[in-house]
């Protein structure tokens, strides 16, 4: 008989110092004139203490945080093993961790530290403070899902009197802010994409069955937009498809930085699908893939958490080919989604603007209600294409205007009786495929990450 075991899983964390060696007749509140954050935008308010009894302290300060707190078991065998992770998510911030208090680069010292203690009168004191926002944070959208959450807030921080002079949270407030991702400081999100795969017969025969091109005219795109595509077929023996097109996302949680602590979960956006039986041996469908309004931007730069995207096409051929049988074609490219495209002068001027919209906590649960977007069908032909994709058509290389042959994406066979089955190792799929001809190399962030247990 079997038994698990249950393995406490290390982390760098330490539990903070309690507020109550302060006492636990004050009361802190955090006034803001303002709890919006968006890029340049200044917050000013206070700090108020409200206390019955006199405080000693050797430092008092507020700092802005995008904390993302993880724990969640991973199982291996007949092992069990949890997982705890607990970082802030701001580009230069100190990664030192502190008795649970870590430096973030956005904060305002109330009371300098110092070797000696401060006295904070019985009443009510008021500490005025402002913090400046960066000009291009790069940052997730919040979360909360069965893994964690990630939460944006402002903590109020009193360095205790002993020896250690640890920082002790004693105030907070949350904060209202989407993430932000500028596409302008990404040249990868210009790049289009385009990758060419085929079917033979024989690995040792010439002769291609099918040809698929597929081409978008950029990576980069915000939220809501459309991201427009084109595929294009030579299937001289008009042999009967189905055709899909996928916007996916990819989310890995990595709670101790360690291979065995790692989650990953995907979902599907959007979708696009259509059968041809009578379009004749060359012909192309064009179409378009729409972003959702709430969703959360590219993300990479932490390891705790990371959300990247990326398109998909298959194309499945429906009738029975000697030797083969039926068979599925497919490519995928990473996509880089962002929330702004504006230059820095512009964020400057629109900082302070008070109608900013505000999504709220995005709640990723399971992989369904990931999928539960609604996926869009198309019969749309080439001949009934809108005027708007006129220019596209006119930028993109036909047959005759090819680049060179490119490596075929390796890609895993569909699992049996699943033809919808997303099931891609994202992080050594060839990327090769992508506009060689323009000599574009992906970076290391553009590896999107796929679903595994």
């Amino acid at each position: 008989m079997a038994f698990a075991v249950l393995i406490g899983a290390r982390h760098k964390y330490t539990r903070p110092s309690k507020v109550s060696q302060f006492g636990s007749n004050f009361k802190v509140q955090i006034i803001v004139d303002n709890d919006v954050v968006r890029p340049f935008r200044k917050i000013s308010g206070t700090v108020i203490i409200e206390t019955k009894f006199p405080i000693k302290h050797q430092g008092l300060l507020i700092q802005f945080e995008g904390l993302c707190t993880l724990r969640y078991p991973t199982k291996f065998e007949n092992r069990t093993t949890y997982h705890y992770g607990r970082e802030l998510l701001l580009e230069s911030v100190n990664s030192e961790c502190d008795r649970g208090y870590y430096q973030s680069s956005i904060q305002h010292i109330l009371v300098p530290r110092s070797d000696v203690p401060f006295n904070i009168t019985p009443g009510e004191v008021n500490f005025p403070f402002t913090l400046e926002f960066p000009e291009n944070p790069h940052s997730p959208a919040p979360f909360k899902n069965a893994y964690g959450s990630l939460i944006y807030r402002l903590i109020v921080y009193m360095n205790e009197t002993s020896p250690l002079k640890s920082h002790v949270q004693i105030g907070e407030r949350h904060m209202r802010f989407n993430g932000h991702y500028n596409l302008l400081t990404n040249p990868m999100a210009r790049n289009p994409i385009s990758i060419e795969q085929n079917f033979k017969s024989s690995v040792f025969s010439r002769k291609k069955l099918v040809e698929v091109l597929f081409l978008v005219e950029s990576s980069g795109f915000l939220q809501g937009e459309l991201i427009p595509f084109r595929l294009s077929f030579r299937n001289p023996k008009s042999l009967a498809l189905h055709i899909s097109v996928h916007l996916i996302q990819h989310i890995k949680f990595n709670a101790a930085n360690r291979r065995d602590s790692v989650k990953r979960k995907t979902g599907i956006l959007a979708k696009m699908e259509r059968h041809d039986h009578e379009n004749g041996p060359e012909w192309t469908w064009m179409d378009s893939l729409r972003i959702p309004e709430d969703q959360g931007p590219s993300y990479t730069s932490h390891y705790i958490y990371q959300v990247s995207y990326s398109i998909q096409f298959k194309v499945k051929v429906l009738a029975e080919v000697k030797d083969f049988g039926s068979f599925v074609i497919k490519g995928e490219a990473p996509l880089y989604i962002g929330t702004t495209r504006s230059s820095v002068e512009l964020l400057k001027q629109t900082a302070n603007n008070p109608e900013t919209p505000f999504r709220g906590m995005r709640r990723q649960g399971s992989v369904s209600s990931m999928n539960s977007v609604k996926s869009y069908t198309s019969v749309r032909t080439t001949c009934s294409l809108p005027p708007a994709y006129s220019q596209l058509s006119s930028r993109m290389p036909s047959w005759e205007t090819l680049p060179p042959s490119y490596d075929e994406l390796e890609m895993p066979d569909d699992a049996e009786g699943d033809d919808d089955d997303i099931g891609f190792d994202f992080d050594s799929l060839n990327l090769t495929t992508r506009m060689q001809a323009l000599g574009s190399t992906p970076e290391e962030d553009a590896n999107a990450l796929c679903d595994s247990k």
